[in-house]
């Protein structure tokens, strides 16, 4: 209501920062207890946004005649956002949310990424599953990635280097490819942004707060294209 219907809610299993769970005192679950708090949420969130009281019993919740309120703007609920990498996290996201985010997958130990999962393969893997969970509501999906630097610069090879010793395994040149990464002039980074949406259908590009400054010549280039 206080964005008058422009609000997203964002969700995912948790798994990338255990040291939340230790300074809140949740346990840290194993990710299939996760994601399956996870699913039973989507389907509880969805059901108290609706107008009727829900009643829910799963294994993880139980909610008797419970009226949400306020009801949102966005009929029949705000837009969900879904962000995982590993297969269950995004095939749930896939059937039920409307943005899906793609990320490396995550250990089971929680914290660390798997890294090698963020090459050009390895994504293209991840949208092909999306796509076939999805089925018919695919074309209604919209595909999200968190930017983790933007770097604007004219020698891309040299911050390519430097970035390949933090993101090992990947090379040089696969640090370019991976989509969680944008390195470049700006003429550069639009280019690839476009050709990332061709290639892989990533449309809804999130940034850092730090990167902001750097990334707003890109959005003013690109806004409504």
């Amino acid at each position: 209501m206080l964005s008058e219907g422009r609000f997203k809610l964002g969700l995912g299993a948790g798994g990338s920062l255990p040291a939340d769970y230790e300074r809140t005192g949740i346990p840290f679950d194993p990710p299939g207890s996760r994601v399956g708090r996870l699913a039973e949420s989507l389907r509880m969130i969805k059901g108290l946004f609706a107008e009727a009281p829900l009643t829910f019993a799963g294994q993880h919740y139980t909610i008797t005649e419970f009226d949400g309120f306020p009801k949102p703007i966005q009929q029949p609920h705000p837009p969900l956002l879904g962000a995982g990498g590993g297969p269950r996290l995004l095939s749930l996201a896939a059937r039920e949310a409307n943005v899906v985010g793609v990320l490396a997958p995550v250990l089971p130990g929680g914290g660390q990424f798997q890294m090698e999962a963020g090459r050009a393969a390895g994504v293209a893997e991840q949208v092909k599953l999306i796509r076939q969970m999805a089925g018919t509501r695919f074309a209604a999906i919209e595909l999200n990635v968190l930017i983790q630097r933007v770097v604007v610069i004219e020698d891309v090879r040299r911050v390519s280097e430097e970035l390949s010793l933090e993101w090992a395994p990947l090379s040089p040149e696969e640090v370019g490819e991976t989509p969680y990464l944008l390195i470049g002039t700006v003429n550069d980074i639009i280019a690839t942004l476009q050709t990332r949406r061709e290639r892989w259908g990533i449309s809804y590009v999130v940034v850092f707060a730090w990167d902001m400054e750097a990334f707003s010549p890109v959005v003013a280039r690109l806004s409504g294209q």
